[in-house]
């Protein structure tokens, strides 16, 4: 009785996974029996691999007599080897690759060249994708020789995809802004699980983050605005405002640049503290900040309600990199916003009330010190970064909540809109004639 290979591979995974892993991998290779496979299938070996934690082995889901057999077919009839169309129709149906991915790939493995030999297929195949299941696969024609996903590796990818996605078409004489958009892509992925910094990717947090679904929507979706990192209208939002305070068109920013971003509704005390953590994790060029951390900038301050932007503006809020945002630091950013609030007519709470409503809200689990976790948990790090940083969101949450300066983010969205259009109700009734006003949005119209 003969047992699909892959079973066998299952059973030395799980029972005997530490067998010669020092090494890295083990090779077990294995001669098919008795098959129904054409001939020429016979003679590929089935090289399984114990991997490394780098890597992750193939499921059963994957069929390796099928793909064999599908891999035979196509050899047997192009025994001259693959042109890209041929490659990528073997690679779509082995791996699910969208065109842009086997394009790049047929480059390098073939070398520039016209056609790709049946042995530098058979290698790359046994080598980097066979062993895996689909996500590994993917990942691994995406990579560098790290093992690590980098920004770099992406770039050459995404070039291809502003060539064959017929909604990015457009962009065809524009190459300036296609390097612009291409940029945007990769550095809006790398923020959205939080490498901006290390800008590395492993391959488990590439299946985490369900990179390898976001990437294949890409080309599947005939609207790329409906793909979240891949938005054109998105990119356009932010180039423009880009360009808006670039005055000079250097694809550089200056502090006073960054200081004139929502007509200056952020403090001049944190644009310059964005830029003292740029500089001190080496990223400015000259002490100007790029287009890159620009758009981390600009995704962080516009929704504070994300772990990328709470990570980003913790790091910019903790002065003496302790992990820690103390009352001191807080005294420090929510002085100049006191004083702006009085100058714009506003009415502004006194620091030692609005630390105690701080706490209170934030609920810090170390007494009054703040920690990233402690935002990360709290449903009201967006109002307590706002009221820090930008003034005139700062003022909106003190006009949408007049009984106390802080909103109750912790109820559910239905008891906020309640609480809102009660206060709507309540606020029409005041200023209306009628005394048998009963509260009702309808009565108030």
């Amino acid at each position: 009785m003969s047992f699909p290979v892959y079973s066998i591979y299952d059973f030395f995974v799980r029972h005997m996974g530490a067998l010669s892993i020092s090494r890295g991998f083990e090779t077990l290779k294995m001669k098919n029996g008795k098959s129904k496979v054409p001939e020429l299938a016979k003679n590929l070996e089935v090289e399984l691999r114990i991997p490394s934690s780098t890597r992750k082995p193939r499921t059963c889901s994957f069929k390796l007599e099928e793909e064999k057999e599908t891999i035979a077919e196509f050899i047997q009839q192009n025994p001259q080897g693959f042109n890209i169309e041929l490659f990528h129709q073997l690679l779509s149906k082995l791996c699910g690759y969208p065109f842009f991915i086997s394009s790049i790939l047929f480059q390098r493995l073939s070398n520039e060249r016209d056609i790709l030999p049946e042995n530098d297929f058979l290698a790359f195949w046994t080598s980097e994708l066979e062993p895996f299941d689909q996500t590994t696969r993917f990942f691994n024609a995406l990579k560098g020789t790290d093992n690590f996903l980098r920004p770099g590796n992406l770039l050459p990818f995404f070039e291809e995809l502003l060539y064959v996605h017929p909604g990015l078409q457009f962009l065809k004489d524009s190459p300036q802004v296609q390097q612009r958009y291409v940029e945007t892509i990769i550095t809006r992925i790398f923020y959205s699980i939080r490498k901006f910094t290390s800008k590395k990717i492993s391959l488990r947090e590439f299946e985490k983050y369900k990179l390898m679904e976001s990437i294949m929507q890409a080309e599947q979706e005939a609207d790329i605005n409906n793909c979240k990192e891949f938005s054109y209208e998105h990119f356009y939002v932010i180039y423009s405002k880009f360009w808006e305070l670039d005055q000079d068109h250097d694809l550089m920013l200056h502090r006073e640049d960054l200081a004139q971003y929502s007509s200056g509704a952020l403090s001049r005390r944190i644009t310059n503290r964005v830029f003292d953590v740029l500089e001190l994790q080496g990223r400015t060029v000259n002490g100007l900040m790029t287009f890159e951390d620009f758009i981390c900038f600009m995704l962080s301050e516009e929704d504070k309600a994300t772990e990328s932007s709470v990570e980003y503006w913790f790091t910019c809020l903790d002065l003496d990199g302790d992990g820690f945002i103390s009352l001191y630091e807080i005294e420090f950013f929510y002085e100049e916003q006191y004083q702006r609030v009085l100058e714009l007519g506003g009415e502004a709470m006194s620091f030692s009330d609005f630390s105690c409503q701080i706490l209170d809200m934030i609920k810090p689990k170390q007494g009054t010190k703040i920690t990233c976790r402690d935002l990360k948990s709290s449903r009201s790090a967006c109002i307590f970064l706002d009221s820090l940083l930008n003034v005139k969101k700062f003022m909106e949450d003190q006009v949408k909540s007049k009984s106390t300066f802080f909103r109750e983010v912790g109820l559910s969205n239905w008891e906020l809109f309640a609480a809102e259009e009660y206060e709507k109700a309540a606020s029409c009734c005041e200023s209306s004639d009628s005394s048998s006003c009963c509260g009702k949005r309808s009565d108030c119209e």
